[in-house]
């Protein structure tokens, strides 16, 4: 069946399956963690997903910000690796000081940011 037929009928390619979900977890994993950080009372900044970047490409989806501690936290899905932006902004925020962390899952993210907070 050609992608147009597909299109019609509303029928994805497993790859284009797959990639669905894992948008859909990953979104799951930010609900997650935003949820934990306001219930830990840690101000963070982080980008719409429902719109356009307004901040630079390959900024970390959070900024966290917590006891004069700062914190950046990429989400990633299992396999998935940085793009060459996110690298450039990982290696310049680590440059600088800063911590950075990878995380593929939102229980991830929370142990990670428990312990650099010291939580």
């Amino acid at each position: 069946m050609s992608a147009k037929d597909r299109r019609a009928i509303k029928q994805t390619t497993a790859a284009e399956a797959q990639g669905k979900y894992s948008r859909r977890r990953e979104m799951e994993d930010h609900r997650i963690f935003k949820s934990w950080c306001q219930l830990n009372q840690i101000y963070y900044l982080r980008s719409r997903e429902d719109k356009a970047v307004t901040i630079q490409v390959g900024h970390p989806d959070f900024s966290l910000f917590h006891k004069g501690l700062t914190l950046f936290i990429e989400f990633k899905r299992p396999g998935e690796v940085l793009s060459k932006k996110q690298e450039e902004r990982q290696e310049w925020l680590t440059r600088e000081h800063f911590d950075y962390l990878v995380c593929y899952s939102a229980e991830e993210a929370i142990k990670g940011a428990k312990r650099f907070f010291a939580i």
